[in-house]
């Protein structure tokens, strides 16, 4: 592990040198050597960082009424160091607590006290991202965009890391209409809105559409009940529909079209196109 930077070091008063101290008023000193003695002991021996709302709670109450010296003092000297050192020991799989829980709380009240921590994180998550299931990680990752992670960043670890995994989640789907089961479909996802969407456009063109399309060809091949095929492109239809962006993708319109156009063809006699799914 790491050393805690020497700025963030929990022991001392290192921002109050004694010339300092001898020009404070009388109210700040007592602060100094009855009150922050007291806050230093709960929060260095008592309060979980997990517990992110009775430290904020704390913090923000005596912060209006204390002078912002002696703020700051608190935030720099107890808060910032013990963030630190969770974040430090934070190991995302193991963690039953997501990070965005105890850390992101803090972010009105330290602002860029928080900056030094972000490193840290983004290493340890695109670590993480290596091993994981994408189940496992969206989670994590999604309430610390625009924060931790900026969107270069973000569009980066996410055609690094995640992207191939996705396309294997959906290569591995089965479409089934006698028997479909969605829950792979929908881990993929829910990694909508971080994902790039030109990036997300084509792993559904490629990997979802080739065999939806391709299905729904066999199964208007072989006498299908026209209604039951109906139910199902509605069906497929209304969850893309949850994703806007999405569904009103040219691309993705096209596919849809693809398959009314099959449809159609049953209505009117027709076989339907067995290069469908190519087009």
């Amino acid at each position: 592990m790491e050393d805690v930077p020497q700025d963030y070091s929990i022991n001392g008063y290192a921002d109050f040198d004694a010339g300092k101290q001898e020009e404070m008023d009388v109210y700040t000193q007592l602060l100094f050597d009855i009150f922050l003695p007291r806050i230093r002991s709960y929060f260095s021996n008592e309060w979980q960082v997990t517990n992110a709302a009775t430290g904020i709670e704390i913090v923000s109450y005596w912060g209006r009424i204390i002078p912002d010296q002696v703020l700051e003092n608190i935030l720099d000297q107890l808060i910032v160091p013990k963030l630190y050192r969770e974040v430090e020991q934070w190991a995302p799989r193991e963690s039953t607590t997501l990070i965005s829980s105890w850390l992101l709380p803090w972010l009105p009240l330290l602002t860029s006290k928080m900056t030094p921590l972000y490193p840290i994180i983004r290493q340890k998550v695109g670590t993480f991202l290596k091993v994981c299931h994408p189940a496992e990680a969206k989670n994590i990752i999604g309430p610390l965009y625009n924060t931790v992670f900026d969107q270069k960043t973000i569009d980066e670890m996410m055609v690094k890391r995640v992207v191939h995994k996705l396309m294997m989640l959906l290569r591995q789907f089965e479409i089934n209409p006698r028997n479909q089961k969605t829950e792979a479909f929908m881990w993929v996802m829910e990694w909508h809105g971080l994902v790039p969407l030109h990036h997300f456009v084509t792993l559904l063109e490629t990997e979802f559409f080739t065999k939806w399309l391709n299905v729904l060809h066999v199964w208007l091949s072989n006498n299908a009940d026209y209604d039951e095929v109906t139910a199902w492109y509605l069906g497929w239809k209304n969850m893309f529909g949850r994703y806007d962006d999405i569904v009103k993708h040219d691309r993705i319109r096209a596919k849809f079209n693809l398959a009314l156009e099959a449809m159609n063809q049953v209505v009117t006699g027709r076989i339907p196109s067995a290069s469908l799914q190519n087009k």
